[in-house]
């Protein structure tokens, strides 16, 4: 507020930060609010660790899948139909069963997640390594490391085991200790005996990752990278249906994974193909332009005058009333009904009006990328080997809609307009289809 030039006067509170005096009193009040804060959060977090020890379940979104949270009773309660999901999850495993076999077991059954959907890998993965299932409660596993920054957050990692916090919980446990150890030993050897071939690498060098759309099931394809030479750590870059990594299936037999390489290089040679093509001028990049601005950064300016519009109107109802207040002596309860709506309504506002300025901020980055877009588009050839592998991905995002996969091959893809009808007119040529009999399967999978 002072950056602006505006001052804070209260008419209920001895807030007035015209006078030196007042600032006073206000940076007063503010360091007591700040060590008040500080205070509740001593409290607070022995508070939840005294809980943990006392075997108190401390809360979350859900209760963990195979029980229920009573609130009467402040206690954790075996839900009969999942508790035995449960409990065939850890004899499976400890038959020797992959994770990936487990839930194709439970889904083979009809069991579903609460969601209703078929029964995901992650969920066995969860619970197998979950110690809530013993009887014990595990507090302060996984929380926002202040020293990673991910976006506008921070990332939300495992703690180390010293900060975790256990204690013996009154719920009732559905396996026994001795179980879960045993599958925690089956783990930690699987692990330790994979073979290097086998280890799962992700990176960041899949440009099509998300763009790759199943004919079969609808889901998207993403990326991962396979050790192919455990002494050169070589590695193949491949891609895969989503539905295998959720539910451990193969929603088409043909396609278990297909080779980045040779999607990669056909969605390259699309781009070189449109930027080749004789409709494709300056003013068909500037309309692409255009078009892609248009449709990705939407006019937002009416709608934040819009809402500054309202705010305006509603500070000035704001000022209405504390003159009736204070001038006609009006007791404040009387009108405290009003006086609480239009607050909420300028907290909205305001939260709405922070949204939309967000989304201005988009658009001009969101410029800036069309215009580097057109630089490299009109010299492809000149500037893709030069570009990072991120902002390859940033470009195929801005010019392919999605590529359809279907048997091991292309079935179909769609660009952004006005390139789409291009690529029709090249697919629609026998001779110089793009995707005519290329087949994407990898053999080494």
């Amino acid at each position: 507020l002072e950056e602006q030039g505006v001052s804070l006067k209260s008419a209920t509170e001895p807030f007035d930060t015209l006078t030196s005096h007042g600032k006073l009193q206000f940076q007063i009040l503010g360091s007591f609010a700040e060590f008040e804060r500080n205070r509740i959060k001593e409290r607070v977090f022995p508070g939840m660790v005294k809980g943990v020890k006392d075997g108190n379940w401390q809360g979350a979104r859900y209760a963990p899948y195979g029980y229920f949270y009573d609130k009467k009773e402040k206690v954790l309660k075996i839900v009969k139909e999942e508790a035995e999901v449960v409990e065939k999850i850890f004899n499976l495993r400890m038959e020797g069963l992959s994770q990936r076999k487990i839930a194709l077991n439970i889904q083979s059954q009809g069991k579903k997640n609460r969601a209703g959907k078929p029964f995901p890998m992650s969920l066995v993965g969860s619970i197998l390594n979950n110690p809530i299932y013993t009887g014990k409660i595990v507090w302060n596993r996984c929380g926002y490391d202040k020293k990673l920054k991910v976006g506008k957050t921070y990332k939300y990692a495992r703690k180390s085991v010293d900060e975790m916090v256990e204690g013996k919980g009154r719920h009732e446990p559905i396996i026994t200790e001795e179980m879960f150890d045993a599958v925690r030993g089956i783990e930690e050897t699987e692990r330790r005996m994979m073979p290097a071939s086998l280890s799962r690498q992700k990176d960041n060098d899949h440009i099509l990752s998300g763009l790759i759309i199943c004919g079969v099931c609808g889901e998207p394809f993403y990326g991962f990278s396979v050790i192919s030479n455990p002494k050169t750590g070589m590695k193949k870059r491949r891609y895969r249906c989503a539905t295998y990594s959720k539910y451990g299936k193969n929603c088409d037999p043909d396609t278990l994974t297909i080779s980045a390489e040779k999607v990669e290089s056909y969605a390259i040679e699309t781009l070189r193909k449109i930027m080749g093509h004789p409709d494709v001028t300056n003013d068909c990049i500037d309309d692409f332009a255009e078009t892609f601005i248009r449709e990705n950064c939407p006019d937002v300016n009416a709608k934040l005058l819009h809402l500054e519009n309202k705010l305006a109107t509603n500070k000035e109802y704001q000022q209405r009333l504390l003159n009736d207040v204070i001038i006609k002596s009006f007791s404040p309860d009387v009108i405290a009904k009003k006086n609480y709506e239009l607050l909420m309504e300028e907290k909205a506002l305001n939260h709405e009006i922070g949204k939309v300025r967000g989304k201005v901020s988009e658009i001009n980055v969101s410029i800036r990328h069309a215009q580097a877009l057109m630089n490299v588009l009109g010299n492809i050839e000149e500037y893709w080997s030069q570009i990072p592998a991120s902002e390859k991905k940033n470009l195929m995002r801005s010019f392919i809609k999605q590529i359809t996969v279907r048997k091991g091959a292309i079935s179909g893809i769609e660009l952004c307009s006005p390139f789409n009808k291009i690529i029709e007119e090249i697919n629609g040529k026998e001779e110089d289809s793009l995707h005519k009999n290329l087949r994407l399967s990898d053999e080494c999978s």
